[in-house]
């Protein structure tokens, strides 16, 4: 959103990879110290790197919108291009 993508660019975005409901739940069961925050300039960075950290230990990916997640943890985050 800080790129200056309005909110229904970001909902249909969003619609696009949760629209076929097998999104799965992954319990917050990971310790802090299972986060690298090396680059957190922030609490959105803090979230970003513990979805991160939660994929690598599913050995699943992440979707987000946000390119320097992306960019940080390029293993398990996809981004999601949003025109």
């Amino acid at each position: 959103m800080s790129e200056g993508l309005d909110a229904s660019a970001a909902q249909r975005g969003l619609g696009l990879v949760t629209g076929h409901g097998h999104d799965p739940f992954w319990p917050n069961d990971i310790g802090q110290d299972s986060i690298a925050l090396s680059r957190a300039l922030g609490h959105a960075q803090v979230t970003g790197s513990y979805l991160a950290a939660l994929a690598r230990r599913r050995q699943a990916k992440l979707a987000a919108f946000d390119r320097g997640l992306a960019r940080d943890a390029p293993d398990v985050v996809t981004l999601i291009p949003v025109t």
